[in-house]
């Protein structure tokens, strides 16, 4: 199955009158409950995992699995990098199967939350990457209540050039004492003066109605963690087996608390209509084969592990790797084989000045037979 555009899910979200659930994911339990759950009720799915992650496996082993799964599950899917707070976070993100990013400059003055949204914008869209905003703050342990203000949401949006846009309307991370106090008559301010999609974080604490007070006044994406989390931690309390059938009570819980989310957000049997509108993400392989010239032989490897090192820094660029033809007698004896995230990288790697450094000083005046040729990949 591909993985779907996340503009063009969140859009479908918001004219149909529905939210996308939005699960952080922390393992391959997790990984597994959320998939299961949304393929139960034939739902969309945005897997999200936070740049400092609460798990204590690296995103850059977590991501390429959930990006796995998301390709071998039968709903539509896309994959967020959640509370960036630098453009290197979104390029890492980005790099790892990444085609949303949500940047999180909401504890900066105004003029500097545009400024690094705007910054992670440009970086992202040239990726064909899709970016969320945040604007106010949600209590926390070092945080006070900032609700969003619509006139600075406005400015904010068309400042920053975001997609999607993370207000806060009361909610809070977690399950708050005494339930949230959800500023409804906002939230419809906000959505009558902004075309962008909106997203609401916390959305643990919030019962049936609630959430969906939040849809009908124009939420069209809520996060959701922590429920998850205490049911997980739940179902492993109650189990004193072997780890392999702790494991499975605790997906069954997660399975158990997403599907009560994704009810909750009225995406049930969503996937079919976003499957036949929404666009799949396309990555692009950029296929090198040549010669090089009888002095640059015997500097073959060196040459090539020179371009992996620095063409994998590039923005947009997800893996670079390099190979020998089998057969002694092959019309070219070389290649390259660079993934794009997507067709807009390409221009922009072939501009970029450490690509086209590295191209001027090392591989062209030594690889003049050559073809090169980009290819949309279907997966």
């Amino acid at each position: 199955m591909p993985i779907l555009q996340l503009h063009d899910m969140a859009h479908h979200a918001r004219q149909q009158g529905y939210a996308l659930a939005a699960f952080e994911i922390t393992g391959l339990e997790s990984l597994s409950g959320c998939i299961a759950a949304a393929e139960a009720l034939r739902a969309p799915l945005i897997l999200h995992l936070r740049e400092q992650s609460r798990t204590p496996t690296p995103s850059a082993i977590l991501l390429p699995a959930i990006e796995a799964a998301a390709r071998r599950a039968t709903i539509p899917v896309a994959i967020q990098l959640d509370q960036v707070t630098t453009p290197e976070g979104a390029i890492h993100g980005i790099r790892h199967g990444c085609n949303g990013i949500a940047v999180d400059g909401s504890p900066l003055v105004l003029n500097d939350n545009i400024a690094l949204t705007r910054e992670v914008v440009q970086l992202a869209h040239g990726c064909d990457v899709v970016v969320e905003g945040t604007l106010g703050t949600l209590p926390g342990a070092s945080r006070e209540r900032h609700l969003t203000d619509p006139a600075e949401a406005e400015r904010f949006v068309q400042e920053s050039g975001v997609d999607l846009l993370a207000v806060a309307i009361g909610t809070a991370h977690g399950r708050p004492q005494g339930g949230a106090q959800l500023d409804y008559p906002r939230l419809q301010q906000l959505a009558e003066r902004l075309s962008t999609p909106l997203v609401i974080h916390g959305g643990s604490g919030l019962d049936s109605s609630q959430i969906e007070q939040l849809v009908a006044h124009g939420a069209a994406k809520i996060n959701f963690f922590t429920a998850l989390d205490v049911a997980a931690g739940s179902a492993l309390d109650g189990e004193h087996g072997p780890f392999s059938q702790r494991s499975s009570a605790v997906i069954n819980a997660i399975t158990r608390e997403a599907e009560r989310a994704i009810r909750y957000c009225g995406a049930v049997e969503q996937a079919p209509a976003l499957l036949a509108t929404a666009r799949p993400v396309t990555p692009v392989e950029h296929l090198i084969v040549y010669n090089l010239a009888a002095a640059a032989e015997p500097h073959a490897e060196e040459l090539m592990a020179h371009g992996r090192e620095c063409l994998a820094t590039i923005p947009g660029v997800r893996s670079v790797a390099t190979g020998q033809a089998i057969q002694e007698n092959a019309k070219y004896r070389y290649c390259w084989l660079v993934r794009f995230s997507g067709p807009s990288v390409i221009p922009g790697y072939r501009d970029h000045p450490t690509h086209v450094a590295y191209a001027d000083q090392h591989f062209r005046p030594n690889a003049a037979d050559r073809i090169s040729i980009d290819f949309l990949v279907e997966s």
